[in-house]
């Protein structure tokens, strides 16, 4: 007998079929995401340029949807060099920072980069979710002003 016939789906295939199937699920959660992300750049004292430039590669990602993964993710590990590099810490966090506890510092970057990863993939795959559904493309373009709108909602109410 074949063990192929027999296996269930995967928590990926899962996750991938449910947000194909309602792209909107997805922009329940990519929304109130792009807020935190812009909160956090600005928490972080992220410059203008890099805000304008998040919400390109966010554009581009959801015009793209999963092919502009990769290119994402690489813009995404050049931020975290930077931010690795500079060691930018936001005023608030003052309790424990980069040179107090270079630990819990670093754990605090891998987990910001483990969860923007998320939302990257997130943003890809309801945006092909969005694309699979129907062939007009007033759908996405809704999807990636709404999603560059939160992002700079979270940004501007932090300065």
């Amino acid at each position: 007998m074949d063990a192929s016939v027999n296996s269930r789906p995967s928590l990926y295939q899962q996750c991938y079929a449910r947000l194909m199937k309602q792209p909107l699920l997805g922009m329940a959660i990519v929304l109130p995401s792009c807020f935190l992300s812009g909160a956090l750049m600005a928490a972080f004292k992220a410059p203008h340029l890099l805000w304008l430039m998040a919400c390109g590669v966010l554009l581009y990602l959801v015009w793209s949807t999963t092919e502009a993964i990769f290119l994402a993710n690489l813009w995404l590990m050049g931020i975290f060099a930077v931010v690795v590099g500079l060691r930018p810490w936001p005023a608030a966090w003052e309790s424990f920072s980069a040179w107090s506890d270079p630990r819990l510092w670093a754990l605090t970057l891998l987990g910001l980069w483990f969860s923007q990863t998320l939302l990257l993939f997130l943003v890809a795959f309801t945006a092909k979710g969005w694309q699979m559904r129907s062939q007009r493309r007033f759908k996405r373009w809704c999807m990636a002003m709404l999603s560059c709108f939160s992002l700079s909602i979270g940004f501007w109410s932090q300065l």
